[in-house]
């Protein structure tokens, strides 16, 4: 901390932490919303069945509940995923599309989803780059005439 803030500045140093606590309270307040509507689904499902005390109503409570569990885990890879490409400096549009494109690796580990997600993105990350000087083309090239006058 104390070096970024040498280095850019402490306004932009605590700028950026505010707009990082915000983000993480956004996605703890989208979690929470969504394990919120993932419950709401399971005891609607769970009240389906005429006799809740029956086995089947038991099963289907638990599918239900398993159900939820998997889509929780699935969204939550999916903000990992999301986030991980965004601090290596992916737009969010291509983040998100790279997520939905390896949504059958969420099961799976997040950093074998991010790598694999990472290949979907147009954005360069770590590619060799020649930053040598380029000769210009009037030093290297002599042309006939200064040729000739030499």
């Amino acid at each position: 901390r104390h070096e970024a803030a040498k280095r850019i500045g402490v306004d932009e140093v605590a700028a950026k932490r505010e707009v990082n606590e915000r983000a993480r309270a956004h996605e703890r307040a989208a979690k929470q919303r969504e394990e919120r509507r993932a419950r709401e689904r399971a005891v609607a499902a769970s009240h389906v069945t005429t006799d809740p005390d029956s086995p089947a109503g038991e099963a289907d409570a638990e599918a239900a509940e398993f159900a939820a569990a998997l889509e929780r885990a699935r969204r939550q890879s999916d903000v990992d995923t999301v986030a991980a490409l965004r601090w290596m400096g992916v737009s969010l549009e291509e983040a998100q599309l790279a997520a939905e494109r390896t949504k059958d690796l969420a099961d799976g580990p997040t950093g074998e989803r991010v790598m694999i997600a990472r290949r979907f993105c147009s954005t360069r990350f770590g590619r060799k780059q020649d930053f040598r000087r380029k000769p210009d083309s009037e030093t290297t090239a002599p042309t006939a005439a200064s040729e000739h006058a030499a």
